[in-house]
């Protein structure tokens, strides 16, 4: 028996499938870099990746370092030894600050520069940070401070054992690659 013709099968569900994939794979053979959101989602045409909410807030629609934006030299940012005093492991936050350092390259190509940053903050019993606050910086930039603080400050880090806190530094050292 043909498959359109089985009782199995709504061919009108077969054919709309078949018209949403083939939409789907046009969009993606037509869309370029600039096109796609952090997420990798596509705004229809015409439309800012923030009305689909794929840019997120503060982060312009062509932010610097993202293919075709025309950016200058992309940042370079390392993290240097992390001093973490309470019930967790210094290795578990550079975990998490390496998954985030795209973040803090951001940061950087928005306020180019070389130098040095420390910041510091409170891992609450429940993963969050506190008191985020940049403790040295040769930049003297505010700016820089902020947005460096600000990608901390929403960073969420394991629970320290025994439900403790956890005060932090972490050397950041920024340099044009």
């Amino acid at each position: 028996m043909p498959l359109l013709r089985s009782p199995l099968v709504d061919s009108s569900r077969l054919w709309a499938g078949r018209v949403v994939v083939a939409a789907a794979v046009l969009t993606a053979m037509t869309t370029t870099a600039d096109d796609r959101g952090p997420d990798g989602g596509v705004a229809p045409a015409g439309l800012p990746l923030s009305s689909i909410g794929g840019a997120p807030p503060g982060v312009p629609e062509k932010a610097p370092g993202r293919l075709g934006s025309g950016a200058g030299p992309a940042a370079a940012v390392s993290l240097g030894a992390i001093v973490a005093r309470g019930p967790l492991d210094a290795a578990l936050v550079r975990r998490v600050l390496r998954a985030h350092l795209g973040l803090l390259k951001h940061c950087a190509t928005l306020h180019p520069g070389t130098g040095k940053l420390v910041v510091g903050f409170v891992i609450t019993p429940k993963g969050a940070v506190s008191d985020a606050k940049v403790i040295r910086s040769t930049f003297g930039q505010a700016d820089l401070d902020a947005c460096v603080v600000d990608v901390v400050r929403q960073r969420v880090f394991p629970t320290p054992r025994d439900g403790g806190v956890v005060d932090v530094e972490v050397p950041l050292e920024f340099a044009k690659s």
